[in-house]
């Protein structure tokens, strides 16, 4: 088997070590997480797009985002 080595930084080492489960060594806790996030991911390609409620309520939560930043920014005299 080759082996290749890697450098992470010291966050990304902990939050790795923190997923790995049991006696899965790194090799195999990388191969996990990156193909069930993959496979989670595919399963939802284009269900978004049909969803009117979910859309309309990501809209009313980014306007509420928007104007909450606007005034954050006014306050600090950054805008």
């Amino acid at each position: 088997m080759a082996v290749k080595t890697i450098t992470v930084t010291k966050d990304a080492y902990d939050a790795l070590r923190s997923m790995k489960e049991g006696d899965e060594s790194f090799s195999e806790a990388i191969l996990r997480i990156s193909t069930s996030r993959v496979g989670n991911a595919a399963r939802w390609f284009g269900t978004l797009k049909k969803s009117d409620v979910l859309r309309r309520k990501i809209s009313i939560w980014r306007k509420g985002f928007d104007n909450d930043m606007d005034a954050r920014m006014k306050h600090t005299g950054t805008q």
